[in-house]
């Protein structure tokens, strides 16, 4: 053993070692899966592929028992509950593909809880090793101690406010648990009382914000959808509206449909929850206009089709559909609705004015 793997801590090495046989026992049984798909491989008896399978997969299961136990963290409610969950899932699993697919997630998921419940202990490790320093107590003010790992078996102890005692600065350096310490963790105290802040690497970092950037990117699209500058998707309601009867003229369908009216039934699919709302292939928005020019229906100041208008509203259609009985119960409501309940629809984006 060289003189650098010998100044590595034991505890990096050990887990170093059993992440490497977690990985060696993964390939193991995908390959044993592969062999048996073509028949490479054949047993005796009545097992199924699916209990071969089991039977692959569960020494991986003992693999992370036996690494929670190792680290101490087998009572750890949330290493326990891991496990049970990779158990079960395992146990559910009906095909070997299934299996393989709980491997990839639950497995994955015991892994990680194993990785951040051990750098969660080094962290209290860290906090106790602080929080027994004689100066703690008459300290007044706010100072941060920061430990940082040198990657060399070795870390780093900063106090610039010279908090700590020699002796606690010492300890934290040679610390065994301390020294496996894979990222920088930082120790507030304020006025004697001392709180662990969140410790984040700089992938960590990373990570953190192209998920509150995927957030956001997610957000920003559902506020476009409900203010009508994105196309929207879901259950709802069509609706095809015709003029009135015409008594002069003795046809159906040839009076004028009045933006006033056109305007009463849009407002009461807002107020019964529609999410979004078009009008003759208009969509709607905070600014649109429903009105008339001579016999024309214009919405958002462009000429739309009225024989007949076609009305689409995302959101539950049959509550919809009822909101719309007090308007076509009006004695002033001439137009005649026709309804299609639809369990899927697109509502296309505003279009602006050019």
């Amino acid at each position: 053993m060289g003189s650098g793997e010998a100044a590595r801590p034991l505890g990096a090495r050990m887990w170093e070692y059993v992440s490497a046989r977690a990985v060696i026992i993964l390939l193991a049984i995908n390959l044993f899966l592969l062999a048996r798909a073509v028949e490479a491989v054949r047993f005796p008896g009545e097992l199924s592929e699916v209990e071969i399978a089991r039977q692959g997969a569960a020494v991986l299961a003992r693999h992370y028992e036996s690494v929670a136990k190792n680290s101490h963290l087998e009572r750890n409610p949330a290493v326990r509950d891991a496990l049970a969950q990779f158990r079960f899932e395992l146990e559910q699993a009906t095909t070997p593909e299934g299996v393989a697919s709980a491997i990839s997630l639950y497995g994955k998921q015991v892994q990680e809880i194993l990785a951040r419940e051990q750098e969660s202990m080094l962290h209290e490790r860290i906090k106790q090793i602080v929080s027994q320093d004689p100066r703690l107590g008459q300290f007044k003010g706010n100072a941060t101690v920061r430990v940082a790992p040198l990657g060399t078996g070795q870390v780093q102890v900063d106090d610039p406010s010279e908090l700590l005692t020699a002796q606690t600065r010492e300890l934290l350096a040679s610390d065994p648990a301390v020294l496996q310490l894979t990222q920088v963790v930082e120790i507030e105290v304020l006025d004697g009382k001392i709180n662990l802040l969140t410790p984040r690497t700089l992938p960590e970092q990373v990570d953190a914000l192209r998920k509150e950037a995927a957030l956001l990117r997610s957000t920003l699209q559902e506020l476009r959808k409900a203010a009508g500058y994105a196309p929207l998707s879901g259950p709802g309601l069509v609706i095809l509206v015709r003029p009135p009867y015409s008594p002069k003229k003795g046809l159906e369908g040839e009076a004028t449909l009045y933006g006033s009216e056109i305007r009463d039934v849009v407002n009461e699919l807002l107020a019964a929850g529609a999410a979004g709302v078009e009008v003759g292939g208009e969509r709607l928005i905070a600014t649109t206009s429903i009105r008339n020019a001579g016999s024309a229906l214009l919405v958002n100041n462009r000429v739309v089709q009225t024989n007949p208008l076609v009305i689409k509203a995302v959101g539950d259609p049959k509550i919809l559909m009822k909101s719309l009985d007090l308007v076509m119960n009006s004695p002033y409501f001439e137009p005649v609705l026709e309804f299609r309940l639809e369990e899927n629809l697109t509502l296309q984006a505003y279009r602006p004015e050019r």
